[in-house]
Parts: structure tokens; sequence; C-alpha cells
């Protein structure tokens, strides 16, 4: 039952949603009433439960409660201080106990160590929901020319497609959601007369708030196949705003990027040759990444993937 109504009842209700925004397309795509009711609607939808529970707010266990916030708060409340952990086994490296962080500084560090968890969540949620949906509508209706309604709806999608935009985000932070603001910015500002400064400001905010072996990969990923797509104005500037960013990188996570290196021949969490197939990203990859069933789980469905089978149809039809 609960399959049926957290998947497969969504679905159902977002191809009506669909059929009638089609039907009244004309009307939508003119309405500013809509616009702004749409936006207040989105963002009220995800965050409500923050706003209307105050402390008991809830919160994803899996990553989120036992990995993400536990360790902020054990080293916020109980850890005596300095990188040398006395309470687990006789004696262990602080950071590297942890699997994530290390880094200088963490935006979710501060957030969480400043205010109460459920505020925390709160400021932490909207900065997601922010990022992912506004640089999105951006970078569509600024630079790939969207109507504005498709611009608003590609907002909508992006905000909460990937699980690391909505359930596990606390170890990685803002990674995910500044994706598309980071594509914005660093590669279709270059003629704006303050482009260095939005460039350090946004690389600031990346290195603080990402994991560099993790959502950086899409950021920098990102940033590159998307050159391949629409160039930059002035590639000369792109290159060096990149050098900017792999800079405050290191800069943030320099000794990460040492103990890492020194713990690489007892590393476990490597790629073996059975799972080789899924390297980087792969449809096989992505088609497993999904938490979406179809009357039961026997049945799972990828978002991503149905989309890249849609659009890849519609491209071959559409060859000239």
């Amino acid at each position: 039952m609960f399959i049926l109504i957290s998947t497969t009842f969504s679905s159902i209700f977002s191809l009506i949603i669909t059929y009638i925004i089609n039907k009244k397309y004309n009307y939508f795509k003119d309405s500013k009433k809509f616009f702004n009711y749409f936006i207040f609607f989105w963002f009220f939808i995800f965050l409500a439960q923050f706003i209307l529970l105050g402390p008991s707010s809830p919160i994803y266990f899996y990553d989120n409660a036992d990995i993400g916030l536990s360790r902020i708060l054990y080293e916020k409340n109980h850890h005596l201080g300095g990188r040398y952990l006395h309470s687990v086994l006789g004696g262990q490296d602080f950071y590297s106990v942890q699997a994530f962080g290390g880094q200088f500084f963490s935006l979710e560090k501060i957030i969480f160590s400043t205010f109460p968890i459920w505020i925390a969540l709160l400021i932490h949620k909207f900065l997601l929901l922010f990022f992912g949906f506004f640089g999105t509508y951006q970078l569509f209706r600024k630079v790939f020319k969207f109507e504005k309604l498709e611009s608003l709806f590609a907002g909508g999608f992006y905000s909460i497609f990937n699980p690391y935009t909505v359930f596990s985000t606390i170890h990685h932070g803002l990674g995910y959601s500044l994706v598309p603001i980071s594509i914005f910015i660093f590669l279709y500002q270059t003629e704006n007369k303050f482009y260095f400064l939005k460039v350090f400001l946004i690389s600031i905010l990346i290195s603080i708030s990402t994991l560099p072996l993790h959502n950086f990969l899409a950021v920098i990923g990102a940033l590159v196949m998307t050159s391949f797509v629409k160039k930059p104005d002035n590639f000369i500037k792109f290159s060096l705003s990149i050098i900017i960013l792999l800079f405050t990188i290191f800069l943030n996570w320099h000794e990460s990027f040492y103990s890492m290196y020194e713990m690489r021949d007892i590393s476990n969490r490597t790629l073996s040759s059975l799972n080789f197939y899924m390297f980087l990203g792969s449809i096989g990859w992505l088609q497993n990444k999904t938490e979406l069933c179809l009357f039961s789980c026997a049945i799972q469905f990828s978002p991503i993937v149905i989309i890249f089978f849609i659009l890849l149809i519609i491209l071959i039809f559409n060859q000239k």
C-alpha cells in the first residue's frame, strides 16, 4: 500500500496535471499569478514540515541523520577538540573515522552548530531548493532561451529529482543543487563586468558545501561537458575560472586529499571489475539509483533514464 501511494498514485497525479497544463498552455504561459503561485506552493510544499512542525520536524534517517548530522552534533556536544578522538578504539584520528569531512570550512557544520536542529534543517533545505530551482530557471531561460513556463517547470524538476538534493544532503551539502547556477555563471557570464567576483563567490560556496570526490565531480563534469553543448563567449576567462574553482577546492580540502593519498593502499571503497559496467554514471548505474516503484518494487523505474530515452527518440526522429 505504501508503494502504491508513494509512487504509482504520484505518477498518475503527475499525468493528470500534465494533461491540464497542456490543455490550458496558452493561459498558463502568460499568467503572472500562476508563476507566483507555483513558486510559492513549490517552496511551501517542501519546507512546510519544518515550518509547521518546528522542533518535531522529521529528518531522513539514512545518510542524513545517521551519518551527516550525527557527526556534526558529536563534534559540537562531545568532542574534546583537536584532531585526535579518544573515545573510539582507544584513540583514532577524528576525521578519518567519519568517512566524510576533513575540510577546513564547512557550511553545513556552521549552520548545524549555530542554530537549533529544526531551524538548521529549514535553512539547509531552503538553500538546496533555492539554488536548484532558480539556478535551473536562469540557465534555461537566459542561456538556452526556453519559454518562462518551461524554465519554471525545469527548475521545479531539477530541484527535487536527485536524492542528493532531497534526502541524503547534509554530508553532500549543496553540491548537486549548485550545478545549474555554476554552469550559468562559469560558462555564460564571461562578459559580465563582475564575472570573476561571481566566480570567486560561487567557488567558495562550492568548496565549503560539497564533497570533492562525489558531487564536485558532477559540478566540474557539468561545466566541461556543457561547454560542448554551447560554447562560452570567452573561453580564456572560462579557463581561468576553472583554475580559481580548483584552487579554492584544494585550499579547503588539501589536508583531506593528503590523508586520502596516505590511505590509498588500504582503502576499500574502490571500483572492482564486477561493477565496471556502472562506471561514471552509465545507464546501468542510473537505473539502479532509484527508489521509485510501479505497483510493486518488482518493477522499478528511474525518471532520468526514462527522460534520456524519450529525448534520444525525439532526437532520432528530428534528424534532418
